[in-house]
């Protein structure tokens, strides 16, 4: 390429720079205003209060399978409001092992309001008639439960 060529596509290549960066003193291409405050809540929690000296009570009658009964509380804190509801869930192991499965295990809350404060659950666990919970006898097992907030259903 000449000389002269070159130097002409250096010069038109120089003009379109400065005239493609000249709307940035002109033009106004963003802006931040402040348009509100927020304030972010306190998080929600639910929390099984464990009582490790709590035993479930039982029946002992012959001819029934035993049923083992007791109360579980749960604390709530930052949790009114409407759209939800507690639910809870009983669970049996062996040492490290769940064994729910081979137990009939329930666990009902007993207080429906959503307001802050301890709630109570009512808990259950009864052996089913067969083998499988028979060779649980005289273990101690271990009773859990888990307690959360779900969403209402729109019915």
């Amino acid at each position: 390429m000449k000389k002269s060529t070159l130097l002409s596509l250096a010069t038109a290549g120089a003009i379109v720079a400065t005239s493609a960066f000249t709307f940035a003193a002109w033009d106004t291409l963003n802006s931040t205003e402040q348009v509100a405050t927020v304030t972010i809540r306190n998080p929600v929690t639910v929390k099984v209060t464990e009582d490790t000296a709590t035993q479930l009570s039982t029946t002992n009658a012959l001819n029934e399978l035993p049923e083992y009964i007791g109360t579980a509380k749960v604390k709530l804190s930052n949790a009114t409001g409407s759209g939800y509801h507690l639910e809870a869930a009983a669970k049996v192991y062996n040492g490290e092992v769940d064994v729910t499965t081979k137990l009939d295990t329930k666990a009902t809350v007993k207080t429906a309001t959503l307001d802050d404060g301890d709630k109570e659950i009512e808990v259950s666990v009864k052996p089913k008639d067969d083998q499988d919970s028979k060779d649980l006898a005289n273990k101690q097992l271990t009773v859990k439960v888990e307690a959360k907030l779900v969403k209402d259903s729109a019915e």
